[in-house]
């Protein structure tokens, strides 16, 4: 179906095919025998004719997301992360049960800023972390800061064990109204997990489609061409506007892959993100709503409801059908990627002039 080539057809199917591509293509292909299915003398085929085709064919994801979802409750949040409600120009907030595994995030954080550790009461602790209690208390954090009157205040999460915060000047409330969206995420040069067992990939083009719905970002932030060994002063789009980063030539994409051409980074990053309360309590409540009707396990018997894999899917998703809703730091005005096979310590450099640290891939004193 993609890019013209072969025959396609669409069908709607139960929410608890995903994650069991076995049974979504047995569901697929007695759709396709009711509706479509012919053979070559154009006579109504059997469906046990169109098994070869069913086997072989490529799965792909439209929409995943629904209508406005039904009120979720709450976590309850230690009282602690509501002292001084407002202080500083925006809040950054990670969910961990082992905070001191942190460090690098709190400590970096200087006054007025500080990293608002969502956690539960004291009467709730120890805890265990599973996958999308991030979403869990976050949405109880930005629900409290919409009733309190907040619901414009940007909200930064940061994944606990593996950020830091590098003291840019950047005005972030700016590059926020830069990338004209309420929410944003950072990237990735290529799609994980779409296309591994449970996760199909989402129809053809459709990210380039997300993108194209902020204009600013159609423009590269460098030219293309072999990353070098130190920081090459050049002209950039500046420290606020977006720009549409791309990775090194002959560089490894986070999935593994290496690629022999550069890559657009295009593709979404579920551990940091940010937005205005109101916006992402709305996102929140629909993600979390669409997750807790996914089944439990896949059909190898691998979590899939809680699973790190199925909570970038579904992000992935949210971006894709709510491209007025969310928009890629595409640009790396909030975040640039240190790890490995993503985005490397060594496309960083000094600046000789003005003496600060760029990233050469975005262009950007970090």
């Amino acid at each position: 179906a993609s890019e013209g080539k072969g025959d396609w057809f669409a069908g709607c199917v139960p929410l608890a095919c995903l994650g069991r591509d076995e049974n979504l293509r047995q569901v697929l292909q007695m759709l396709f025998w009711l509706g479509m299915g012919r053979d070559l003398s154009g006579r109504q085929a059997l469906p046990t004719s169109t098994s070869g085709w069913a086997k072989d064919m490529e799965l792909r994801v439209v929409k995943l997301f629904g209508p406005q979802p039904e009120e979720l409750p709450l976590k309850a949040l230690d009282e602690e992360v509501f002292e001084d409600m407002g202080q500083g120009p925006f809040d950054v907030v990670a969910v961990t049960d082992k905070p001191e595994r942190a460090h690098a995030l709190i400590s970096s954080l200087k006054w007025p800023l500080r990293l608002r550790l969502l956690q539960p009461p004291p009467s709730g602790r120890p805890w265990r972390y599973r996958w999308f209690d991030t979403e869990r208390y976050l949405l109880s954090y930005v629900t409290r800061l919409r009733k309190s009157g907040m619901g414009q205040r940007l909200v930064i999460y940061a994944d606990a064990f593996d950020s830091a915060f590098l003291s840019c000047k950047r005005d972030l409330n700016k590059a926020l109204e830069e990338l004209r969206r309420p929410i944003f995420f950072g990237v990735e040069f290529d799609l994980y997990p779409a296309g591994l067992f449970g996760y199909p990939p989402a129809a053809a083009g459709s990210h380039a489609t997300a993108r194209r719905y902020l204009t600013k970002a159609t423009k590269t932030c460098r030219d293309v061409h072999f990353v070098p060994l130190i920081w090459e002063p050049r002209e950039y789009t500046g420290d606020d506007e977006p720009c549409l980063a791309m990775s090194e030539v002959g560089g490894l994409a986070s999935s593994g892959h290496e690629s022999p051409q550069p890559v657009a980074a295009e593709y979404l990053n579920g551990g940091f993100y940010g937005g205005k309360a109101a916006d992402l309590e709305v996102a929140l409540r629909k993600l979390l709503h669409l997750q807790g009707r996914l089944p439990e396990v896949n059909s190898r018997g691998e979590a899939f409801q809680n699973n790190g894999k199925t909570h970038q899917y579904l992000w992935n998703q949210y971006l894709i059908e709510h491209p007025e809703q969310v928009a890629l730091d595409y640009g790396g005005s909030f975040v640039v990627n240190l790890a490995r096979r993503s985005i490397s310590p060594r496309q960083f450099g000094t600046d000789k002039e003005t003496g600060e640290m760029k990233s050469v891939l975005f262009q950007k004193a970090v």
